[in-house]
């Protein structure tokens, strides 16, 4: 699910269902053929302003939302024989009528997915996620490497016309989970990635320092594991530079992307119990027993230099998937967790289920403002957040039995999750 918000304070979230749920204060959706896509846009005022449900006889759905000029743009992936195709559904924010429409995938039984969405200034929209195989996003063939799935990176004018696409080489599977842009228009996108990977063709090995070439290659030469990756590009996609994260034991990813009116960069992730290093130094686990995951969370110039990075977690699991900007370039984050999770100070604790969402608040400097839970005896976990402006965070996820939510207690129907969208108390 994407949560996101416009000037006004409208919050627009996206997600997908099955069956034909109720959403509130709109009523029941059209009844579903397997797993359909969603985008509503909530008013300032609390009313439902729009909705819109899309699917075909296959699995659809929305992993992201963004807001441009006077549009609103959903991706995700829809469901083809034998394989699944990404999707970018362009609508105007006022009406929620449709503006354009792209899909695109690779050849035969290939998984492609559009996982996150950007505007800029100017109303063109980034898109990143994953394809395999030969895939054509508008502007002819392109084909990954290996086999395996590549990160995609491309950039569509107003109108929907692809201006240029590109995968980037690779000798193991890579995602691209989060993307942002500047006020300039250079663009920042945010995953993982197995072996290696090249964002600009200069051969490299090794960690790649801010200035330096952008090939990377996984800390762990041995077994599978993936490591994090942050890379910019101009806005006519030229490479600007990249940053690796990992360790030589784990897995770690890089969830998502958020730019601040300075232009600096905030990137939010994960990372099991093994010490990590931003860009600033050793970043150890938060708890010397029973840290099963944590969150890390870095600031970096535009440019790439480090300028401050921090860790939360603890006894316990606890997981960052969305960062937003507030007034005065305040940090917001969201996730999941389970155990007794510290951030910076404040302690949340697990009211009993599987896991609960969580939101948290820093400013500029990365000092901690407040953090907030939402669940119950079942399972929650928020995937994105947004700041209106004026107004605290939102998040959004999804929750499967009973949890309490800004107050209210909401009961999910059937065996399958139900989203949810919540603002953050005052």
């Amino acid at each position: 699910m994407g949560v996101a918000s416009d000037a006004a304070g409208s919050v627009y979230a996206a997600g997908y269902y099955r069956d034909a749920p109720t959403l509130a204060g709109f009523g029941a959706l059209p009844a579903a053929s397997g797993r359909d896509s969603v985008v509503f846009k909530r008013a300032a005022s609390g009313t439902i302003a729009w909705v819109r449900a899309l699917g075909g006889t296959g699995d659809d759905g929305f992993d992201a939302v963004a807001v441009g000029p006077g549009v609103v743009a959903a991706s995700g992936t829809f469901g083809q024989t034998g394989a699944t195709d990404a999707m970018v559904v362009v609508l105007d924010a006022g009406t929620g009528a449709t503006r354009w429409t792209k899909t695109f995938g690779g050849t035969g039984t290939s998984a492609d997915d559009a996982l996150a969405v950007a505007f800029d200034s100017a109303g063109n929209l980034f898109v990143t996620g994953y394809i395999a195989g030969t895939a054509d996003l508008g502007t002819g063939p392109i084909t990954t490497t290996n086999g395996a799935l590549n990160v995609f990176l491309a950039k569509f004018d107003p109108s929907g016309t692809a201006l240029w696409a590109k995968t980037f080489s690779n000798n193991g599977s890579q995602r691209g989970y989060g993307i942002a842009t500047d006020t300039g228009g250079d663009v920042f996108i945010v995953g993982n990635f197995l072996n290696s990977i090249d964002f600009s063709g200069r051969p490299m090995v090794g960690a790649d320092p801010a200035s330096g070439p952008p090939t990377m290659s996984t800390q762990n030469t041995i077994a599978l594991k993936a490591d994090a990756f942050i890379a910019s590009f101009t806005s006519t996609g030229t490479y600007r530079w990249s940053r690796q994260v990992g360790s030589a034991t784990e897995n770690e990813q890089a969830s998502a992307v958020a730019v601040d009116g300075t232009g600096a960069v905030l990137v939010i992730g994960l990372v099991p119990n093994v010490a990590i290093d931003a860009g600033t130094g050793a970043l150890s686990p938060a708890a010397t027993s029973g840290d099963q995951m944590d969150v890390w969370l870095a600031k970096y110039a535009n440019a790439g230099a480090p300028v401050w990075a921090r860790r939360f977690g603890g006894p316990g699991a606890t997981y960052g998937y969305g960062v937003s900007i507030g007034a005065g370039d305040r940090v917001r984050i969201a996730g999941g967790f389970n155990g007794t999770p510290g951030f910076g100070g404040i302690t949340l604790a697990s009211m009993g289920g599987s896991n609960d969402a969580f939101v948290a608040g820093f400013t500029s400097t990365g000092a901690p403002e407040f953090a907030e839970r939402f669940g119950g005896t079942g399972t929650e976990t928020a995937r994105a957040v947004t700041s209106p402006v004026g107004s605290p965070p939102v998040i959004g996820g999804y929750f499967m039995g009973s949890g309490v939510f800004a107050g209210v207690t909401l009961t999910s129907v059937g065996s399958f999750s139900d989203g949810f969208v919540v603002q953050a108390s005052p």
